[in-house]
């Protein structure tokens, strides 16, 4: 109670004292303040470190008045209202390192703004960085791992400027938000040792000087396939084979060497993994040599790793599916399927019947036949087929046998050819296809000696073999193409010794 008695009694003698000077016609001084006289003159020690004015008792609200000159030589003036009697120079709308800064201060008092009081400048600080100092002369573990600079608060952002050692005309400079630079960022050289130098952004846009120098070096980019695979009898083709993950590679090279011929293959991926399918003309039981080297962010292969051996398997012994095994077919279109062989350009089907003496194939590019390709046959009877594959052009041995029975009847052959049985000569090649256009298969109409050996091949307009059949004269005619062709137009050729003749026919 005494305290407050005190208070009302001081407040009293202040108004009292304030009227008799008025009535003695002596104003009071308007309150004015500046900033401490401890900052003026300073350098800040970070953009964001308060600036502080004077404090004015009773005071509501401090003006801050902040001018500079842009490098521009244009005068800037901007202002601050705070409840407080502090601010910093990242309030303002625009602010920059290195710069100095004229600041005014008033007060609003009683619900006036008094004059500003003295002027008072302050400067902005000028910070320099440098890279950690801990990574300062080491060798990079790989192209991704971060490489930073000291932090600088405020910072908008950081130039590196990048000097190859060896070639101080490759120099590099880096713009990055973060702090952060990675040997990605420029084109790098494998197991190159470069300077590096920092410099801040400022907020105009300009940099600050750089700070002092670091070296850094890169790591020496080669890569191997992964010893797991060394050795190795592959048990696929398409297994797929690993090389060692290097980060930051964009691609890897693949020079693979038949130990053998001594040819060379180069397969370029985007990834570390490569299948033995991939090589052109690979043969089977034969060891190869791997190399590989990595694509660097330039787009440029590096230099190979260490080579490793590893060994195709022995060459396949081609079958049919074990599905279509003792299979009793229902029509003579349909479809059946040997097993899918790596690098197998033919497919040849064998069909054979030991007590009739039949035995004829067919050659397909594609792993399946269906008995419509077979002249011949006999309707509800078994056959024995075989399957052989040609790979590198080299046919393989004949597989596992399978058996096959034919429909109990079996279509009627649409059209009859003459042979001439007796004569000695092939007589001339005049083949005709029958009928043409065709709506469901056609034939072929001749006039051949029966045990004249005719090969017949069937290609669509994009020069891709659809069929093809080597077969006597006798059974030529039996033999009907199209069933499973598309609706369009194809080429037939058909050989007798040296003639040839190529023929079109249209599916419609």
């Amino acid at each position: 109670m005494t305290k407050k008695i005190l208070l009302t009694f001081c407040i009293s003698l202040l108004l009292l004292t304030s009227a008799a000077n008025a009535a003695d016609g002596q104003l009071l001084p308007p309150p004015t303040t500046q900033v401490q006289s401890s900052q003026c003159g300073q350098v800040l020690p970070a953009l964001n470190a308060n600036i502080y004015a004077n404090v004015v008792a009773g005071a509501s609200y401090y003006m801050f008045k902040v001018s500079c000159t842009l490098p521009s030589g244009l005068p800037q003036v901007q202002t601050l209202v705070s409840a407080l009697r502090v601010f910093n120079l990242t309030q303002l709308g625009s602010y920059a390192f290195s710069r100095t800064y004229t600041v005014e201060v008033s007060v609003n008092y009683g619900g006036v703004w008094q004059p500003y009081g003295p002027a008072c400048t302050v400067i902005s600080p000028t910070p320099v960085t440098t890279i950690q100092s801990a990574q300062c002369g080491i060798t990079m573990v790989s192209l991704n791992d971060p490489i930073y600079a000291n932090a600088v608060t405020s910072a908008p952002g950081y130039r590196f400027r990048i000097t190859n050692v060896a070639d101080a005309s490759q120099v590099y400079i880096v713009d990055r938000a973060l702090r952060d630079l990675r040997l990605t960022n420029f084109p790098v050289s494998s197991g190159a040792t470069y300077t590096v130098e920092v410099a801040v952004k400022n907020y105009d846009g300009t940099f600050l000087p750089y700070g002092m120098v670091c070296s850094i070096t890169a790591p020496v980019l080669i890569t191997k396939l992964q010893s797991a695979f060394c050795g190795r009898v592959m048990t696929s083709l398409t297994e797929y084979l690993y090389a060692d993950d290097i980060q930051g590679a964009t691609g890897y090279r693949f020079k693979i060497t038949n130990m053998a011929s001594g040819a060379v293959a180069l397969i370029d991926r985007p990834l570390r993994t490569f299948t033995m399918s991939l090589i052109p003309n690979l043969t089977y039981s034969t060891a190869y040599r791997v190399e590989v080297a990595i694509k660097d962010p330039q787009g440029l292969y590096l230099s190979y790793g260490p080579f490793c051996t590893v060994f195709t398997q022995t060459l396949p012994t081609p079958k049919m599916q074990l599905s279509q095994c003792e299979m009793a077919c229902t029509s003579v279109t349909e479809m059946m399927y040997a097993d899918d062989y790596a690098n197998a350009t033919t497919y040849r089907f064998r069909l054979i019947n030991t007590e009739l003496g039949y035995s004829q194939y067919v050659d397909r590019p594609s792993r399946c036949y269906n008995l419509n390709m077979f002249s011949g046959l006999q309707p509800g009877t078994a056959y024995t087929v075989k399957v052989a594959v040609k790979i590198n052009g080299v046919f393989t041995a004949y597989g596992k046998a399978c058996d096959v029975t034919t429909p109990p009847s079996l279509p009627a052959t649409r059209h009859s050819i003459s042979f001439n049985e007796n004569t000695e000569s092939d007589t001339s090649l005049m083949p005709k296809p029958y009928p043409n256009p065709f709506t469901d298969y056609f034939s072929i109409d001749a006039t051949l000696r029966a045990d004249a050996e005719v090969s017949v091949k069937v290609f669509d307009m994009m020069g891709r073999l659809l069929d093809a059949h080597n077969v006597y004269g006798k059974d030529l005619p039996a033999l009907q193409f199209g069933s499973n062709y598309p609706p369009g137009v194809y080429n037939v050729v058909v050989q007798l010794n040296d003639q040839v003749q190529t023929m079109r026919v249209i599916k419609r």
